[in-house]
């Protein structure tokens, strides 16, 4: 799976998840400060793309992940399915 592929599953699991933010939802835009996802949904999110992959993120990576960009989110989970 290519790195833009991925990009666009994860923008699908956080339209799927929150469908009035799919105007905001860009590769850039950072999933807390600019999608407007709580911490709550980004542990939902997270989740999701954990069962969509068959892979677990590291809590730790989680706390990491509570503001980083769409593109930061798809490339982490690029990395473990690549493990």
């Amino acid at each position: 799976m290519s790195s833009i592929e991925m990009v666009e599953d994860i923008k699908r699991l956080i339209i799927e998840l929150k469908p009035e933010v799919a105007g905001k939802v860009n590769d850039e835009a950072r999933l807390q400060s600019e999608i407007g996802l709580t911490s709550v949904e980004i542990i939902d999110l997270v989740i999701a793309a954990e069962d969509e992959f068959e892979i677990e993120i590291p809590d730790d990576d989680t706390g990491e992940l509570m503001d980083a960009t769409v593109r930061d989110l798809a490339l982490r989970v690029k990395s473990l399915i690549s493990v």
